[in-house]
């Protein structure tokens, strides 16, 4: 649920999650969205892990849930699932989610740079 990329480390490997293709984690109390494409041991009880079905590109979900979550209310600690899941996902063919996708990535290296050189 951290806002930190990776939270820890550990040598338990029973209770590592094996990631075959990119899942995405939200928060359920800190509204805080991860793309994921490796293995993961969840650490807390309030993450929920979405995976994309197959009509589905994880980065535009990963992007769609981004957005969902920002226009969430920060209730606090309190669960905020039960919101993102009320939020209608427009679902273009495969090859729209990827040109957004590429576009996005664009602009947020863009944004990158500008924020490096500043």
């Amino acid at each position: 649920q951290s806002a930190n990329y990776i939270e820890g480390y550990s040598d338990n490997t029973d209770k590592i999650l094996k990631v075959e293709s990119p899942i995405i984690i939200f928060g359920d109390h800190t509204r805080n969205i991860k793309y994921i494409d490796f293995d993961i041991i969840v650490g807390a009880d309030g993450v929920k892990i979405l995976v994309p079905k197959d009509a589905v590109v994880p980065k535009f979900l990963y992007f769609t849930v981004l957005f969902a979550s920002d226009n969430i209310e920060n209730r606090g600690y309190s669960r905020h699932f039960q919101y993102l899941s009320k939020f209608e996902i427009p679902l273009p063919p495969l090859a729209v989610q990827q040109q957004i996708v590429a576009k996005i990535e664009t602009i947020f290296a863009e944004i990158e740079r500008i924020e490096k050189a500043v």
